[in-house]
């Protein structure tokens, strides 16, 4: 008899085409492009090429620099009948020192297309903020839309009418009607009811996503803000926020967004996601447990790797709460909650580490142990005989968090390996 294929986690998985992975893909774009806003574009090194590309590799940035300057100054201070004596004159001494060949309408239209593309910092960063929330929000009803189709039982609902029957025309098309309308009456509702519809509908824990809830909320507050009252505090906002957060804010003054709040956003959001995906797994897949219990560290890896040190901390706190048959992945959930706690700069992660027994523990937990402490030759002995033995790889170098600050040694250790002589 063939063995019968197992079927994927739908929830709370690291692999392709689970709900969770599905939203840490689009984050990863998010934060891609917050990191992209932290950087200044240099408009006139975007020009010069722009116009080299029209006339020729003869036109000099240091020209460019000036014709944009004075387009820029022309569009953020219109010239009143005094001074656009003296700027017209200005453009035509730019007029005359061009070649034959080169016309400085062409440099001026296409400074003003240049300065165009120049989108206000606010601007941008109040976009992708509501990107960010957007798609936790479709996360929410994946992750609903999901269940219900796992378990369509649980929709029973008495408000069907003969008419829908008629029109959906077949069992499963009603219950998809139906879930849709459960799903849309609840997203228009505040975050904390789409937390309390997971715990009563999906039997979920949420006790894990509380300390999480206070951020996202006030997040969302603040979106809906710059969405519809230009960004400003009204009543409405401070109903998403805990006294603590209002501060000493004020009705009608203006809501920052900057690089650092959308980023803490996404690593609470993304820590949450992970939370509910795997608390979807263990209450609603449970036959799959096997399947799902390695999946609990690789979500932590994979947070590290991304640098999203804070998601890993903000998850590791549940995850290392939670009952795991399986000790090897359960040690991955500790060593990876260090590597984080590690990298933001925490100091309580050292003597858990120093505690921590290797004994008789896989050669890998001995290596993670000398990696985190920072002993360097140590763990690049151990790292090369387990290269030597088949046990690792050497991509293992650029692929591991843990080892990134022991990178150099490990770097020069196989250098030497790789120039001994053969016999």
């Amino acid at each position: 008899m063939p063995q019968q294929e197992k079927k994927p986690i739908i929830f709370g998985s690291t692999e392709n085409g689970s709900v969770l992975k599905n939203y840490m893909n689009k984050q990863k774009v998010v934060f891609n492009l917050v990191e992209t806003a932290s950087k200044q574009i240099d408009l006139v090194d975007l020009y010069t090429k722009s116009m080299r590309a029209r006339f020729g590799s003869g036109v000099k940035k240091d020209k460019c620099r000036r014709i944009l300057d004075a387009v820029n100054d022309l569009k953020t201070n219109p010239p009143d009948k005094e001074s656009i004596g003296k700027i017209s004159a200005k453009f035509r001494r730019f007029d005359k020192g061009l070649p034959p060949d080169e016309n400085i309408n062409v440099y001026i239209e296409e400074a003003t297309r240049i300065l165009d593309l120049s989108i206000p910092s606010e601007v941008f960063l109040a976009s992708l903020l509501s990107t960010a929330i957007a798609d936790f929000e479709f996360f929410f009803a994946e992750t609903l839309r999901n269940f219900y189709l796992l378990r369509p039982q649980s929709l029973n609902d008495t408000n069907i009418t003969l008419k829908d029957l008629r029109e959906a025309g077949s069992i499963e098309a009603i219950s998809m009607i139906t879930a849709e309308r459960r799903i849309t009456d609840l997203m228009y509702g505040p975050f904390a009811k789409w937390v309390q519809s997971l715990e009563r509908t999906c039997h979920i824990s949420i006790s894990a996503l509380e300390p999480l809830i206070p951020t996202i909320t006030e997040a969302i507050g603040r979106r809906n803000a710059h969405v519809h009252n230009e960004g400003r505090v009204n009543s409405r906002y401070f109903s998403y926020c805990s006294q603590e957060q209002r501060g000493n804010y004020t009705e009608g003054q203006k809501l920052d967004i900057d690089n650092d709040y959308i980023t803490n956003f996404l690593d609470y959001a993304v820590a949450a996601a992970a939370i509910i995906s795997c608390e979807m797994s263990r209450k609603q897949e449970k036959e799959k447990i096997e399947q799902f219990e390695p999946q609990i560290g690789s979500i932590t890896y994979e947070f590290n790797l991304t640098k999203r040190y804070l998601s890993s901390v903000l998850y590791g706190k549940y995850a290392k709460g939670l009952s795991i048959s399986d000790g090897y992945s359960s040690l991955i959930v500790r060593v990876n909650d260090w590597v984080a706690r590690k990298q933001l700069g925490e100091e309580t992660w050292k003597q858990e580490v120093e505690d921590f027994s290797t004994g008789e523990k896989d050669d890998m937990f001995k290596l993670a142990k000398m990696a985190l402490l920072g002993k360097k030759k140590e763990s690049g002995k151990l790292f090369v005989r387990l290269l030597v033995d088949r046990k690792l790889r050497e991509e293992y170098i650029y692929t591991w968090p843990l080892l990134e600050e022991i990178r150099p040694t490990l770097e020069t250790l196989l250098q030497s390996l790789r120039e001994r002589p053969t016999r």
